[in-house]
C-alpha cells in the first residue's frame, strides 16, 4: 500500500496504456478520495478499435461507465502522434471531457511515456 509506505494521506497515480485504465478503475471503486492526481499515458480513455479484449472496444458499458464520473480528482491525459494501439493514428480516445488533454508530437505508443516534454508536462500538473 503506497500510503502506508509513505505514511501520505494523498497519493498521485501514472499509468501507461492499460495502466491508466485500472488507474481509473481503482478511482472508480474506491471513489478517488485518497488520490489528488491522475495522469494517464497513451490509455484508451474512451476505448480503441484496436483492442484486443473487447471491453476496452469504444462504447461498451465498461467504458461508458469509466467516463461517466471522474470524481474529485485532476486528471492528465497524454496521447501519441501516431499510436498503432489506435491503428496507427492519434486519436482523442486517449483523452477524457473534463481533463487537461495533451497530445505529444513526434511520439508513439511507447516513446510517448519517455519524452522530456511529457515529463516537464506532468511535473508541472502535479504541482498544480
Amino acid at each position: 500500500n503506497v500510503q502506508k509506505y509513505t505514511k501520505s494521506q494523498k497519493v498521485i497515480l501514472v499509468g501507461h496504456s492499460k495502466g491508466g485504465i485500472l488507474i481509473r478503475m481503482y478511482i472508480q471503486m474506491v471513489g478517488g478520495k485518497n488520490i489528488t492526481h491522475a495522469v494517464t499515458i497513451a490509455s484508451p480513455n474512451k476505448g480503441t478499435p484496436a483492442a484486443k479484449n473487447k471491453l476496452l472496444s469504444p462504447n461498451t458499458t465498461f467504458i461508458k461507465t469509466l467516463n461517466k464520473t471522474l470524481f474529485d480528482v485532476k486528471y492528465l491525459c497524454f496521447a501519441a502522434e501516431k499510436d498503432a494501439f489506435y491503428k496507427g493514428i492519434y486519436n482523442k480516445n486517449a483523452f477524457i471531457d473534463g481533463a487537461k488533454n495533451v497530445r505529444i508530437p513526434g511520439t508513439d505508443h511507447i516513446s510517448v511515456a519517455q519524452t522530456e516534454k511529457t515529463f516537464k508536462i506532468m511535473l508541472e500538473f502535479i504541482k498544480e
